[in-house]
């Protein structure tokens, strides 16, 4: 970049004082998990919650997924569990399959059990509906063709905020 110009040469030496070094997670997997944790908190605070934890099965595929995305790559990931999770523990359902799924052949598929896949979509719809209805609940339930109290209990049910956050 230097080379083709495209940096000040005077505003490069002026940053370039200190030069760290610092592996991707790929090369330090012992810090997968409590950056996670921490980011965790940070999603929970900025979502109103008290607490999020993580299950065991989604700490070891946290810790057995290389990250190429690196930090970045796992904070959204996070972000994206915390929003998809049934109350204050995230599942390995709650994140990306791509995470959990090590060959992607279709006879190959790990199968997740129906209710895992059904709740997930219903999770994923409501939450989809509200955004689009403005965080509105009584266009949101119409949008989806129920009754208003029906709506706000499968927003319960899955631990979804009644606001943006």
């Amino acid at each position: 970049m230097l080379a083709e110009n495209r940096f000040r040469t005077d505003l490069f030496y002026r940053l370039n004082v200190i030069t760290l070094q610092i592996p991707p997670l790929r090369e330090r997997r012992e810090d997968i998990l409590p950056i996670a944790r921490h980011l965790l908190q940070q999603i929970a605070h900025d979502c109103g919650l008290t607490q999020v934890v993580l299950s065991s099965e989604t700490e070891d595929a946290l810790t057995s997924y290389a990250w190429p995305g690196n930090v970045r790559e796992l904070s959204n990931v996070l972000e994206r569990a915390v929003h998809y999770a049934e109350h204050d523990r995230v599942d390995l359902f709650d994140l990306p399959r791509y995470l959990f799924q090590r060959d992607n052949r279709p006879e190959t598929l790990a199968m997740e059990p129906l209710r895992h896949v059904q709740h997930s979509a219903e999770r994923e719809t409501l939450r989809r509906a509200l955004e689009a209805a403005g965080f509105n609940k009584a266009r949101a339930a119409k949008m989806l063709g129920i009754h208003r109290s029906l709506f706000y209990k499968k927003l319960k049910k899955y631990g979804i905020p009644l606001q943006a956050c």
